[in-house]
């Protein structure tokens, strides 16, 4: 399993974790350090942004879903052939998903 440093040594996105707050223009993604990492802007109605809001909280658990599926790619390998198929289809949907946020295959 990845620990925490051995995670952020090799990470290149910005350390974690992410939080959010509501902005004039919608939903604001901060790092630890509150500095602003993205903006989700509301379009329509402000007060009623609930996919602006679910958007944000994606983007703000975003390091921890990587870390979480790099976690489990670490934890099978090397038994990638006992896996059961839910197992291997979690795998996949892992691995495509490390894929997606840091630009490798794994």
């Amino acid at each position: 399993m990845t620990n925490n440093n051995e995670h952020h040594m090799k990470a290149k996105h910005t350390p974690m974790p992410w939080t959010t707050i509501r902005c004039e223009d919608g939903m604001e993604v901060l790092t630890h350090d509150a500095e602003s990492i993205c903006v989700v802007k509301h379009y329509g109605d402000p007060y009623n942004s609930k996919r602006e809001e679910a958007n944000a909280r994606l983007i703000a658990a975003a390091p921890e879903l990587l870390e979480a599926a790099e976690a489990y790619v670490a934890h099978v390998r090397g038994y990638e052939d006992t896996l059961s198929n839910g197992e291997r289809h979690m795998l996949d949907l892992c691995r495509a998903a490390i894929a997606k946020a840091t630009g490798n295959t794994i």
